[in-house]
């Protein structure tokens, strides 16, 4: 391959990789002074902005890859209809399900997280509003991000073991580390196996509403 060809070929992952680094970092360091939230409205403002610059962060990758020669044909096959049956995507669902309990309950109980402690801080139609990015937004961009263009042109052990690292990492370095790694596989393994972003998209949902959920009535 031109050497020019494969450079722009690896960009995407080195992008990717760099900004999971980033985050790492971010998401680190505020442990330090995670007795002096802000207050609450301030909070909703910080959460906001936070998003308004993490997502475009995660999606440009995304963009790197899409410009590539064979580009949008592979993000189009990210979004192939799952190779599995319905039976296989409801059994997929209830592992995912029982394995998320597990992870939220024992490894990691979801009430400790610090953006669950942040989120029963807000109010009202604030609480909409985080849980949409938190349920819907932030699942779809990260599933781009760690089981998309992560996965691109890899192994599938070494797509698997690299993109679940990095989305472990990327939460900062804390004690969910292991957890999130294990989300991350397990996402990564349904990504894989059923050849679609759709089915990981669709968990990493669920995951997140779960973690809401125990959290918020459990």
């Amino acid at each position: 391959m031109n050497p020019t060809r494969l450079l722009s070929s690896l960009l995407p992952h080195l992008a990717a990789a760099l900004i999971a680094i980033f985050f790492c970092i971010v998401n680190t360091c505020p442990l330090l002074f995670a007795d002096k939230l802000p207050e609450v409205d301030s909070l909703f403002s910080a959460l906001l902005q936070g998003q308004a610059v993490s997502l475009p962060l995660m999606l440009f990758p995304v963009i790197l890859t899409f410009v590539l020669p064979d580009g949008p044909t592979t993000v189009k096959s990210w979004f192939a209809r799952p190779n599995c049956t319905l039976r296989g995507l409801i059994w997929l669902f209830v592992m995912m399900f029982l394995s998320s309990t597990i992870i939220l309950t024992v490894l990691s109980p979801a009430e400790d997280q610090p953006i669950v402690a942040i989120f029963k801080l807000l109010q009202g139609w604030q609480i909409g509003v985080i849980a949409t990015f938190i349920c819907l937004i932030v699942p779809f961009v990260e599933e781009l991000l760690y089981r998309g263009v992560m996965t691109r042109g890899l192994p599938t052990h070494v797509a698997l073991i690299y993109s679940s690292i990095l989305f472990a990492l990327s939460h900062g370095v804390n004690v969910y580390l292991l957890p999130l790694f294990l989300t991350g596989w397990m996402l990564g393994i349904i990504r894989l196996r059923t050849g679609s972003l759709y089915t990981s998209v669709a968990c990493h949902a669920a995951f997140n509403t779960l973690s809401l959920l125990l959290a918020t009535f459990a």
